[in-house]
């Protein structure tokens, strides 16, 4: 997938289910596309997880894109932990994009910049507040799959 973020407001976000150097609709589009800032993401989906549109990478939540490449160890076991902990936006971002890892990693970002609905993604936030919140998720990340060898967060 790939997001455009020029236009800050609203970005724009392609997905596709077919590999990138194979999807005629993606070599079109980036011809034409001009960005100061674009997020691409090529996504090898993890074991037992579902490949879907909604599934794919970037993820977006008003002004906000994300990106996971990654996986969260055993998730089947810690992924109602995760969910339990989110805010309602972001239980609903999270499931809108299949409730995968990545997906689920999400909403914890969404819920520790405290983001309660879609006013507040639309906020701006200081280059502060997300890397608290992208370390504190990380750490919420991490706690809850400790010992997990196979985590690549």
């Amino acid at each position: 997938g790939e997001g455009d973020a020029s236009a800050v407001d609203h970005p724009c976000v392609f997905t596709s289910l077919k590999p990138a150097w194979n999807d005629p609709n993606l070599r079109n589009i980036s011809e034409e596309v001009r960005s100061p800032l674009v997020l691409a993401h090529i996504r090898a989906a993890g074991p037992a997880l579902p490949v879907s549109e909604g599934s794919c990478h970037p993820f977006k939540a008003g002004r906000l894109l994300f990106a996971h490449n990654g996986m969260v160890g055993d998730f089947s076991r810690v992924r109602r932990e995760l969910l339990h902990g989110l805010t309602e936006f972001a239980f609903g971002v999270a499931v809108e994009h299949g409730c995968i890892d990545s997906a689920v990693a999400f909403g914890v970002l969404l819920t520790e910049l405290g983001i309660e609905d879609e006013a507040g993604a639309m906020r701006e936030y200081s280059a502060d507040d997300l890397c608290g919140a992208l370390q504190r998720t990380i750490n919420r990340l991490v706690a809850v799959v400790d010992g997990q060898d196979e985590s690549l967060l």
